[in-house]
């Protein structure tokens, strides 16, 4: 999906270059991105580009000043041969190669033995591909994963939009947006923009002028003498910025241009703060000195939060809200200028779910409340710390105690008055979790509910359909207690003693439940076992699969508050991590967790619980010794409904203060999400059946039952979204074949698999196979 803060052509393309290098964690990082344009298509960007990538090298004629070499001076600079500039520490290097192809480097003995040294980082690196194809710089705008433009079909706004390219590149995208581009508006950027180039000259005036040459600054000089009443020859650039703060007469369309994409024109929000006018303004909106004071003033009264009862701290940040939201519209919230006007969205929505706890008469209303919206609340509240600059972190951790915190410690305790007379189900009297053959059983450790949430939105905005539903934790909310709960093992495990760990044991023999016995029992069951990085297709058509992904918890108990900000890339390693298991070939997948947590900025209060009266103490449950009788509420363990566990009331723990805990019973740690997760059926996909496969020599025949649509076959290699090693992949002709070529011999005995894809590259269909086997 393209992003809507990257709003110039050379934004999304620095992003998506730098995007290849990230991996998840325990994934070594690519040694470089393999940037192939066999036409030069971009390489007119190549001087803008060198001054945003520090680590972008050029394929060309010897030039280290400009970062640019043969492929021997590229290759020494990956492998750390030659040092480049300290800048590019740490970053890993993006190699553009104009005039060389994908295929380029995959021809074996045949590549040229000036590419030769590039050819092993196919391996070790990694490539800037549409869909196995070179990335065209019309296949960049158009397509809807980055810009999503519109364009004409003919050669003549191809070959506009290329010589166009370098000011389109500093363009914003959104004033593209909603028509069909053709050659006449690439033409355009080329052509005069005495507004365009008059908010370049009050940003970066002595660079300006310099760029256009003498006889083009006169000329740029007397139109906005004619058009707006300066001289940028003798007048001081202050008395422009005073102008376009003011906005009056002509200058409201240089304040418009200017307000389409703020982010292009360098220097203008420094020029405006040093005209404003020292006189009272009736429109403070397009002067950053206004904001910066109400944002200072914002900044106070959230401060102030603290010492209000929790009623009125949740009124007055609603206030707030409705006096210093509108802010969120100037220019200066799309500069990142508005923090604090910024962080009030999430506050506003923890205010709003806190002002009232809710009523219950059972802890299965009570979770029903929760799941019907106010699992919000907390994802409101991780959210704010996300936007909250550092320097912030004080103000807005403080904010959100003062909102959540009575609102926490009330919800926990009245679900802990609830499971008084209704306790918590027990083994065997919830739904035992398993899946279909074909089906993937992913086990996330701490995907508390209001994360599920969010993971569930980014899966179906690439197109996956969602079901959620809920179940209880088991008690304690520990994972060596909760996650044998949520497999298919566990019919099969029972509680006897509680231990100090907590674990329980399987039924044939006195083997405790940890990780490694757990997957052990899932393989008799018939689960594949898949690590994390991989990506392996169901081993047959019986088979089920068992995945254990993301680090969301470990990171808790390691960052604690800190761990907001992680959460956002740990979801998006996790949606990864799905989409490619649909990728490998399962049709479906089953996520479920063992426990929530709670997380609260300052840390969670304190009860004390003697050690002595406990086997282990931890932050929100104890196993008691012997007979002891400690000052604690207590539940049945899930798996023994004859033990009991201590828990610390309310949301305190057990002589300590953390931020992140869990282990007690509160319907953050409690109530979790089971959700159930398919690739959409995209209206108009195909219909498709893979029928027969047979090989003469090297290429493989492909037979296949299509029900029309754009279908292409390709060749890969082990797996279904390996590496492909079709000389080219080829779409399925009118009667449903196609051949594959295999370039050499190379993979003459390797396993192999046929896949057929639709336009976005979803698996339609899969067969291994061999050279030589029919199937």
């Amino acid at each position: 999906m393209p992003s809507d803060s990257l709003d110039t052509l050379l934004d999304a393309l620095c992003s998506q270059l730098s995007g290849c290098a990230s991996t998840p964690d325990a994934v070594e990082a690519p040694a470089a991105i393999l940037w192939t344009d066999p036409e030069g298509f971009w390489r007119s960007l190549v001087p803008q580009l060198l001054e945003i990538l520090p680590e972008l090298l050029v394929l060309g004629e010897y030039d280290p000043e400009r970062r640019t070499g043969p492929a021997v001076w590229l290759r020494c600079v990956v492998d750390g041969g030659i040092s480049l500039d300290a800048e590019t520490e740490g970053r890993t290097p993006i190699l553009y190669l104009p005039g060389v192809g994908r295929q380029d480097l995959r021809r074996g003995d045949e590549v040229p033995w000036k590419l030769s040294p590039l050819v092993e980082l196919q391996f070790r690196g990694t490539m800037w591909l549409n869909k196995g194809q070179d990335w065209t710089v019309t296949a960049f705008l158009s397509s809807s994963r980055t810009l999503d433009l519109e364009l004409g079909r003919h050669e003549t706004t191809r070959q506009a939009l290329l010589r166009a390219l370098p000011e389109l590149a500093v363009t914003s995208i959104s004033s593209l947006k909603g028509r069909r581009l053709t050659a006449d508006d690439f033409d355009r950027l080329l052509s005069s923009d005495t507004i365009r180039d008059l908010l370049r000259w009050m940003g970066e005036p002595e660079l300006t002028q310099t760029r256009m040459g003498r006889e083009t600054w006169a000329a740029f000089c007397s139109q906005v003498q004619e058009k707006f009443g300066l001289d940028p020859a003798t007048d001081d650039v202050t008395t422009a910025g005073e102008l376009l703060g003011r906005a009056d007469g002509a200058w409201e369309s240089v304040w418009e241009r200017f307000a389409e994409a703020p982010q292009a024109y360098k220097g203008i929000p420094e020029l405006l703060a040093r005209s404003q006018p020292n006189e009272l303004l009736l429109d403070g909106s397009r002067w950053p000195g206004v904001n910066r004071d109400r944002e200072e003033e914002l900044r106070k009264e959230l401060e102030a939060l603290a010492d209000l009862p929790h009623a009125e701290a949740c009124e007055r940040l609603l206030e707030l809200e409705r006096k210093h939201g509108g802010r969120r519209g100037w220019v200066w919230a799309a500069l990142d200028q508005s923090p604090m006007a910024k962080v009030l969205t999430p506050l506003a929505t923890v205010a709003q779910f806190c002002q009232q706890v809710p009523t219950a008469q059972s802890p299965d209303e009570l979770a029903g409340k929760y799941v019907d919206g106010l699992w919000q609340a907390d994802q409101a509240a991780w959210q704010a710390m996300v936007i909250s600059g550092v320097t912030d972190d004080q103000v807005v951790h403080a904010a959100l105690r003062a909102l959540l915190e009575p609102w926490l410690e009330s919800t926990a305790r009245l679900l802990q008055e609830l499971t008084h007379d209704h306790p918590l189900p027990l083994a065997g009297e919830q739904e035992l979790v398993a899946v279909a053959p074909g089906e993937c059983l992913v086990f996330v450790d701490g995907l508390r509910f209001d994360i599920g949430m969010s993971l569930v939105d980014r899966l179906r905005d690439e197109g996956c359909e969602a079901e959620v539903r809920h179940r209880w934790s088991a008690l304690p909310s520990v994972t060596a207690t909760g996650k044998p709960a949520v497999t298919p093992a566990a019919k099969g495990i029972r509680g006897a003693e509680l231990g100090e760990d907590f674990a329980p044991n399987f039924v044939d023999g006195e083997k405790s439940v940890v990780a490694r016995n757990l997957r052990a029992d899932l393989e008799t069951r018939g689960y594949q076992i898949l690590s994390d990085e991989d990506a392996s297709s169901p081993a047959d058509d019986h088979t089920r699969g068992w995945l254990e992904t993301a680090n969301i918890d470990k990171l808790g108990h390691k960052l604690e508050a800190d761990l907001a900000r992680q959460l956002p890339s740990e979801l998006e390693r996790l949606a990864n991590r799905i989409r490619k298991l649909f990728d490998a070939g399962w049709k479906k997948v089953r996520i479920v967790t063992d426990h929530g947590w709670l997380l609260l900025p300052g840390g969670l209060p304190k009860a004390h619980l003697p050690k002595h009266l406990t086997q282990s103490r931890w932050a929100r449950c104890a196993a008691i010794s012997g007979a002891s009788e400690p000052d604690a509420p207590t539940a049945p363990w899930y798996w023994n409904r004859e033990a009991r566990f201590a828990y610390a009331p309310g949301i305190s723990c057990f002589n300590a203060a953390p931020a992140y805990a869990h282990g007690g019973v509160s319907l953050q740690e409690c109530v979790i999400p089971d959700i159930a997760v398919t690739r959409d059926s995209a209206v108009g996909q195909p219909d498709v059946r893979l029928e027969s496969i047979s090989w003469h020599g090297l290429r493989c025949f492909i037979e296949a039952a299509s029900a029309g649509g754009n279908v292409t076959a390709d060749l890969r290699l082990g797996r279904v979204n390996g590496v492909s090693v079709a000389n080219t992949p080829k779409k399925l002709d009118e009667e449903g074949t196609a051949s594959l070529l295999l370039p050499d011999d190379e993979h003459e005995d390797a396993d192999l698999v046929v896949v057929l894809l639709d336009e976005d590259e979803q698996v339609l269909a899969h067969k291994h196979t061999k050279v030589g086997h029919a199937g």
